[in-house]
């Protein structure tokens, strides 16, 4: 009766079905980033997307599930930066009468990108909004969501 339970046990952690316990682990998957770099891009848009690219690559460094590849070759996930813009819209406008009003604006930081493995690829976009909001911010969670996503698809 015993060797029965362990066959189907083993069959649940072949298939997936069961994690294994402790002290056995996958290889941590490994993420390269880069961008899209396509001929009609400005030149000023080309260093956009490279400065993300590279932030994300920094911040990926902080993420413990997975570790930077150094070339596509090397990686499991592949993560390119396809474009980022900034939105500023109208929030709000307070008015004290005559010549004197301010209009309130608020700004959202946008990244789109494609994560890609052998198996799959995904096209998504990440928006923040807010006073402090930073591109750096925008990359940290575009690699925590790598990190997910090359754990899940690898």
């Amino acid at each position: 009766m015993m060797p029965a339970r362990c066959l189907i046990l083993a069959s649940l952690v072949v298939t997936g079905l069961l994690e294994p316990s402790s002290g056995w682990s996958q290889p941590t998957p490994s993420v390269y980033v880069t961008f899209d770099d396509g001929e009609e891009l400005t030149s000023s848009k080309r260093k956009e997307l490279a400065d993300s690219a590279r932030d994300v690559r920094e911040q990926l460094l902080k993420r413990p599930g997975i570790k930077r590849a150094e070339g596509r070759k090397d990686a499991d996930v592949l993560v390119t930066i396809l474009d980022r813009r900034m939105e500023v819209n109208p929030t709000g406008k307070n008015d004290w009468g005559g010549a004197l009003s301010q209009t309130h604006y608020q700004s959202r930081h946008i990244v789109f990108f494609r994560f890609e493995s052998v198996h799959t690829s995904e096209e998504s976009e990440i928006a923040l909004a807010g006073a402090f909001v930073t591109w750096k911010r925008v990359a940290g969670v575009l690699a925590k969501d790598a990190e997910e996503w090359a754990i899940q698809n690898r």
